[in-house]
């Protein structure tokens, strides 16, 4: 559901596998939005209760607050068809962000990671992290722009100077077309994992991995 009241925002899973979680406006939930999602997601993994394609180890769901705590009185569950449509999502995203750097000559580690309020102001950046939504970079790396059309749309009314430097910023782009280029469903298909099949590419995973497997 979207994030709006009723909503789950936040969860955290114990070593039991018991929840806790944050309902936006407070009361009982009536969905989980989409940084929930991405967090419950992240917990999920992170405590060995879903494998690196989503799938549960024993059951096909996994209840985030039972029947008698919601505010329909049913349980609210997570099944493995909701799993599979976020990692699609996070594939896709992580894909074309990657094929855009690739188009212009970049790596992840070039350019410090941003993320604005349509991407979801109140994700967890581990989480995010953690199921390969985002690359892993340190956790300082990562910033909040806010609403950046917004203000530019500001600045460039109050200023012709920076109307002029947008125009010649407008010339310089360059149009990168996903459906046509093969490395961008090549990329798409290894992000179907959690967090990507190349471990490589995220080794704080990867370490928590080895460390959950010696457990």
């Amino acid at each position: 559901m979207r994030a709006t009241d009723g909503a789950i925002e936040h969860v955290e899973i114990d070593a039991a596998g018991r929840t806790r979680y944050k309902v936006i406006g407070g009361g009982r939930p009536a969905g989980v939005c989409g940084s929930g999602l991405i967090c419950l997601l992240g917990e999920l993994f992170q405590r060995g209760i879903v494998d690196q394609s989503g799938r549960f180890h024993r059951g096909r769901g996994f209840v985030v607050a039972p029947a008698a705590e919601t505010a329909d009185g049913q349980d609210l569950v997570i099944t493995e068809p909701d799993i599979e449509h976020l990692i699609r999502t996070k594939a896709a995203i992580y894909a074309a962000c990657a094929l855009i750097l690739d188009s212009v000559g970049l790596e992840w580690e070039h350019r410090a990671a941003s993320t604005s309020p349509w991407f979801g102001q109140y994700i967890q950046i581990g989480d995010a992290v953690r199921i390969g939504l985002l690359p892993d970079l340190p956790r300082g790396r990562f910033t909040y722009v806010g609403n950046s059309a917004l203000t530019g749309a500001y600045i460039a009314l109050l200023s012709r100077e920076h109307r002029r430097r947008l125009a010649a910023l407008a010339g310089r782009m360059t149009y990168v077309d996903l459906g046509s280029d093969p490395r961008y469903m090549d990329s798409y298909v290894k992000a179907l994992f959690l967090p990507h099949t190349d471990l490589e590419r995220f080794p704080s995973v990867a370490g928590a991995l080895k460390s959950q497997r010696r457990v």
